[in-house]
Parts: structure tokens; sequence; C-alpha cells
């Protein structure tokens, strides 16, 4: 029985150590394409300026 029970926690440690690691990647994908997204705007802001 303990040694079911502790196969069963092992598992569910590993379980959430896989969505937390999910997680963090979704969190990382979103963060880089905003981080992209402020690099165009400032490209954009720079050029802008550049022409007048």
């Amino acid at each position: 029985l303990n040694f079911t029970k502790s196969i069963t926690l092992k598992v569910i440690a590993l379980q959430q150590k896989v969505n937390i690691i999910l997680m963090q990647h979704s969190l990382n994908e979103r963060t880089r394409k905003f981080s992209n997204q402020n690099i165009y705007k400032n490209a954009k802001l720079q050029h802008f300026s550049e022409i007048q």
C-alpha cells in the first residue's frame, strides 16, 4: 500500500512539474511576442522621428 502511494505521489509531482514547465513556456512565448511588437513599434517611431 505504501509503495503504491509513494509511486502515485511521484507521478502527481511529475505532472505538476510538467504543468509548471508548460505554463512557463507559454508565458515566455507571450512575453516574446509582446517584446517583438514593442521592438517593431520602437523602430517605427524611430524611423518617423528621423523623417521629421
